[in-house]
């Protein structure tokens, strides 16, 4: 049956359609006269209640120039077509450009039986003009001018009612052309006798405007139930097809837009483009969904890419530019209709659901183009029936959706009876198993007492530990006191040196870092060490490191280089270490410098620990010996380094606690290099947010690690 209504439609559809293509065409029954050489006879012309009279001919031109009928010269240099568009061949030297100005003259002679008022309509002329009739400026659209800053575009069709008090008119346009490839007076200008027309063109308006909010409400309601269901990719192509149309229709036509807003004829025309490039990709994307075994991905990605390119073109350039792309899409829109057609042939000859039902609503969408193209041609009835075509296919695929919903909710009241089956089924099997868990639970109740018995012997325990835990910490902390009673005070660096500070951080309560300063004459030796351990083996040593540093500087010791090696003897001595394969090899790695105020200067020697000098974001590195305070297999003598710094530079010492701290988003060492940063980014900050910075950033780094694993120092000086 399908079959024979399908043969029934092809045979039936060619003839319909040839008889609304003549019903469409347009006769006249009264041929209607043109201008010569700048004069329109209209002596002979009969006028009826619904004349219309294209000012259609040759027309005087004046390139160049904006005159008036009245300031014209007597002798013409050209005559020129109207409608026409500027090129080579519209003056004889064949020199004139589609970009200029220029103005139009024409004298009409009207009959003696004529209407007391008609209508002047323009079409949208490109780009801006001014019409005067008998001198007397009756429209305007933009505002003409003799180079491109002066012109303002705009697009506009205009009516315009005029008294025919006078059996002569005398018409003179200004107009010019800076923006558009096409320039001149491109689109007729006629005369009407019924103000139908206005009223026509008013009912146009409305049901541009209803069509437009339609299609915008529709679009909108798809967008939402995309928003509400996502995987229905249907109907955000199809509402975004929709929206993208009903945009279109406002930058078309009679542009509707200029109701709204009064816009340049610049971005008129560039939205009008962009729209035209954003339609075809949703709109296939929804066949390829509603059909997919009949439609092709490659070529939908084809016109994505071609539709995708004009857009770009469109958006930055000139129109003059994106409009010569106009031939080429009006071939690619007639390839995608015919593409969609097809796709659509072809799942509504297989039989696939709503095929048929969208095929015939597409062709009938396309006889509605059809009937506008020919409509535009000859502008005979000002009906634009593409949004009405557009109208039937969208409420074609509501209906689908909700036919669809539909049976969706069905299925979904089936699944609900199925469900309540299966929880009844679910009550009986959990009704057995609670039964089973309540013997369950009386068997752990009774294990509960057990464990809590248990649990009063771990307690005791436990509390017995923490009170050894308790005396042990306050046995730490009196230690921490002693061993602080040893480090130089804070206070004490602050005296010598205004603009420094010192991050400590130690990782037990202990600390197996120190830092330690003396002041020597009018210079000063400061040092930071990291001694073998942490806890109270470090504090053990860090005790011992800072009194045999006292003890030799009582010695009148005071290069650096030197109270290293006499430092590292009596740790050597001390801890038994009389040999260089000796197991015991506990000491610690020491930066320690010598600061000349007076002379600007700094003497370094280091024993794994380097010194950092920083100024105006470069860096200087004053490298340590690869020897520690301690028994080593190659021992040499300690170095010196001396170095002129300048003032306001930043002296920076810090153990190797921070830059093996583990941390970050990946869980790494912070390294050396992190270290450097961090220094080039603090220096030039106040000490004392330089402290805050550091310290910051180090717990900061840690963060996502917790555990410290080392004891942390950092002591930076401004030097004077």
């Amino acid at each position: 049956m399908l079959l024979n209504s399908e043969i029934k439609f092809r045979k039936c559809f060619p003839i319909a359609l040839i008889m609304i293509v003549l019903q469409i065409m347009p006769s006249y029954a009264q041929e209607e006269p043109l201008a010569i050489m700048g004069v329109l006879d209209l002596r002979n012309y009969q006028f009826s209640e619904d004349s219309e009279i294209t000012l259609a001919g040759d027309w005087k031109f004046y390139k160049d120039t904006f005159l008036f009928g009245s300031h014209a010269p007597s002798s013409i240099t050209s005559y020129i077509k109207v409608p026409y568009i500027w090129d080579e061949k519209t003056h004889p030297e064949g020199t004139f450009s589609r970009h200029g100005y220029a103005t139009y003259s024409l004298q009409v002679f009207l009959p003696k039986r004529r209407p007391e008022v008609a209508i002047i309509q323009i079409g949208s002329i490109v780009f801006a003009y001014n019409l005067y009739l008998n001198g007397t400026k009756i429209a305007s659209c933009g505002q003409p001018g003799k180079s491109q800053n002066e012109e303002i575009p705009h697009l506009e069709v205009k009516m315009v009612p005029v008294s025919l008090y006078s059996d002569t008119l005398f018409f003179t346009i200004h107009m010019s052309n800076f923006h558009h490839r096409i320039g001149g007076v491109n689109k007729p200008i006629s005369i009407m006798v019924s103000d139908k027309y206005i009223r026509q063109r008013n009912i146009v308006s409305l049901i541009g405007f209803i069509t437009f909010g339609i299609l915008i409400t529709i679009g909108v309601l798809h967008i939402i139930l995309w928003l509400q269901i996502r995987k229905e990719m249907v109907s955000l192509y199809f509402g975004a097809a929709a929206i993208f149309i009903a945009l279109r229709i406002l930058f078309t036509g009679d542009f509707l837009i200029n109701n709204i807003t009064d816009i340049s004829g610049i971005y008129q025309k560039k939205i009008e483009f962009l729209l035209m490039y954003s339609i075809p990709y949703p709109l296939l994307m929804y066949v390829s969904i509603l059909f997919p075994k009949y439609t092709y991905k490659n070529f939908i990605n084809i016109i994505f890419i071609i539709t995708g390119t004009f857009f770009l073109i469109t958006l930055f350039t000139t129109s003059s530019v994106f409009t010569l792309l106009s031939g080429v899409s009006r071939t690619l829109v007639v390839i995608i209709g015919l593409y969609l057609a097809f796709s659509m042939a072809r799942a509504a000859l297989a039989k696939e659901p709503f095929a048929l039902l969208f095929f015939i609503s597409f062709l009938l969408f396309n006889v509605a183009v059809l009937y506008d193209i020919i409509n535009s041609l000859y502008g005979f009835v000002p009906i634009h029936m593409t949004p009405f075509g557009l109208l039937g296919f969208i409420f074609t695929q509501s209906s689908v959706l909700i036919t669809n919903y539909l049976k969706a909710f069905r299925k979904n009241e089936e699944l609900s009876m199925q469900l309540q089956e299966t929880n009844m089924i679910l009550e009986d099997k959990v009704s057995i198993r609670t039964a089973e868990l309540e013997d369950a639970m009386a068997q752990l109740a009774e294990k509960n007492e057990e464990i809590m018995a248990q649990n009063e012997i771990v307690d005791k325990h436990q509390r017995e530990v923490a009170l050894r835990n308790a005396e042990m910490k306050s046995s730490m902390k009196y230690a921490a006191r002693i061993q602080a009673a040893f480090q130089t005070e804070n206070a004490q660096i602050k005296k010598l040196f205004p603009e420094s500070f010192v991050f400590f951080a130690p990782r037990d309560v202990l600390s197996g870092d120190f830092y330690w300063s003396a002041p020597v004459g009018d210079k000063t030796l400061v040092a930071v060490a990291d001694c073998t351990g942490h806890g109270v083996p470090g504090a053990m040593m860090s005790m011992l490191g800072m009194a045999f540093l006292n003890e030799v500087l009582s010695l009148g010791v005071y290069k650096p280089n030197i109270i290293l090696d006499a430092l590292r003897e009596k740790v050597k001595m001390s801890l038994r270490q009389t040999e260089q394969n000796s197991t015991q090899k506990d000491g610690m790695d020491i930066a320690l410098c010598l600061i000349d105020t007076h002379n600007k200067c700094i003497e370094y020697s280091g024993a794994f620990i380097s010194a950092y000098l920083v100024y105006e974001s470069e860096i200087k590195i004053l490298a340590a010996d690869k020897n520690p305070i301690a028994v080593y297999y190659s021992e040499s003598p300690f170095s010196v380094q001396k170095y002129n710094y300048r003032p306001g530079e930043m002296l920076y010492l810090s153990s190797d606690g921070f830059a093996d701290q583990f941390g970050g988003e990946e869980v790494k060492k912070f390294k050396p290099h992190r270290f450097k940063t961090m220094m080039l980014d603090a220096h030039q900050m106040q000490t004392n947010l330089q402290q805050d910075f550091i310290k910051e950033t180090f717990y900061k780094w840690k963060a996502n690690y917790s555990e410290q694993i080392d004891d942390v120092t950092v002591l930076g000086i401004r030097l004077k």
